[in-house]
């Protein structure tokens, strides 16, 4: 099996924090975080890493990838797939989305062996929920579509503008470049348009507790259906502060406790 991957990274501090003195104990809260995790105290790591998150704020991929790492050397799988995923929305830079897929790999792994030994558990494949549709539209972060749809924007209107000035010079080539540019560029706009529209109406989440039966009806006596830990699913409603109404990769939605599931 791969080696988890614990690299501490000091997460960036200083964007956007009013006054040195906040942004200096900020990070000092971080290093004493990185600190408790090393001395293998994961209890506290994870009690300095959530602080942070929470008191100050701060939505990162290096500090949901330690805290990540923290939920992992706690075998608290559900919460560590939640960090990890968080850490990859947060846009990081390769090396460190590396080492979180690789992390995430290993946890994934690691729950699905867990649900093996488990008879009771009639769901066994950890399965993301948010369909084709926004696979490809997620096949590259929104900054990278936003520059590569500027970028080939560009390159097609200056051909566009070298064509009308230089008409008769190297035709054939720009007609053959206009030919490749014009279909890119295309779906490179559909590509950044459909990352912006499934971003905003596709609610993702994990299954963060260790044994969940959600109720394919409201009543106390519907039909349940095991959801194992760790499990991406669809965040259908989760305006009632009981249950949060969810989708399966299956298309089967339900309601879990609100508890249950948290956002990615």
């Amino acid at each position: 099996m791969t080696r988890l991957s614990v690299a501490l990274v000091v997460t960036s501090l200083m964007c956007g924090l009013p006054g040195m003195a906040f942004a200096q104990s900020l990070d000092e809260r971080f290093k004493a975080a990185n600190a408790s995790y090393v001395q293998k105290n994961y209890p506290e790591a994870k009690a300095q890493y959530i602080e942070i998150r929470d008191r100050y704020q701060v939505n990162d991929a290096p500090l949901h990838y330690n805290l990540g790492n923290s939920y992992f050397q706690l075998e608290q799988w559900g919460h560590a797939v939640l960090s990890y995923k968080r850490a990859l929305a947060a846009s990081p830079d390769d090396l460190l989305e590396a080492s979180i897929r690789n992390n995430l790999a290993m946890t994934m792994d690691a729950l699905v062996e867990l649900h093996r030994k488990d008879i009771s558990k009639s769901v066994t494949v950890l399965d993301e929920t948010h369909g084709i549709a926004y696979s490809v539209f997620h096949l590259m972060s929104e900054n990278s579509l936003a520059w590569l749809f500027l970028v080939l924007w560009s390159l097609f209107f200056l051909v566009v503008l070298a064509r009308r000035l230089y008409r008769p010079f190297l035709a054939t080539f720009q007609r053959a470049l206009l030919f490749i540019l014009g279909p890119a560029t295309l779906i490179a706009g559909i590509l950044f348009i459909g990352n912006l529209s499934t971003g905003e109406s596709v609610v993702r989440g994990v299954v963060v507790e260790r044994s969940v039966r959600m109720r394919e009806g409201r009543k106390a006596d519907s039909t349940l259906s095991d959801v194992p830990e760790g499990l991406e699913v669809r965040v259908i409603d989760d305006s009632d502060p009981q249950d949060m109404r969810i989708e399966l990769s299956n298309g089967k939605q339900g309601w879990v406790s609100s508890g249950a599931v948290e956002r990615i």
